[in-house]
């Protein structure tokens, strides 16, 4: 699970995203497609995005650490991630790793912050009859692309 290959023409025509709102955080902002996510949890280094069209399958994970950032040393949930690949959106790079488990998978992307690291994390469950989040490259971009610390 090291990268994905996405067909543009898997994503479902209702799924543009549009109505960006925004999340002001004491560490960092953000943006989000209302009509694609809403706001499931909100606290003081943690959101949680969560699908809201039933065509689309999964949730968004963000999370702040005081641990400052260290692109060489990359932590997963089992250990350290060897080779993250290296994606510069507007003008910052981020780390990102594919991680699966019992039928779940995230694309997982993490980035230094002044104040520590920041671990962007869309995640879904495998299902034919939607289109997972996890699979969708060019809204995870969007969404990191909004970004500010």
């Amino acid at each position: 699970l090291n990268s994905f290959v996405i067909d543009s023409a898997l994503i479902p025509a209702n799924q543009e995203p549009d109505d960006w709102q925004k999340v002001v955080g004491s560490r960092y902002e953000f943006q989000y497609p209302a009509n694609l996510l809403s706001l499931k949890e909100e606290a003081a280094d943690r959101v949680y995005l969560e699908e809201r069209d039933s065509n689309m399958r999964g949730g968004v994970m963000i999370s702040a650490t005081n641990q400052m950032f260290d692109q060489a040393h990359i932590e997963g949930m089992y250990g350290r991630i060897d080779n993250p690949e290296p994606v510069t959106i507007n003008n910052r790079t981020w780390y990102s790793y594919v991680w699966g488990d019992t039928g779940a998978t995230a694309r997982i992307y993490m980035t230094g912050m002044p104040t520590g690291t920041l671990r962007v994390s869309f995640g879904s469950t495998p299902d034919e009859e939607v289109y997972p989040i996890v699979y969708d490259t060019h809204l995870q971009t969007e969404i990191l692309n909004t970004f500010s610390f």
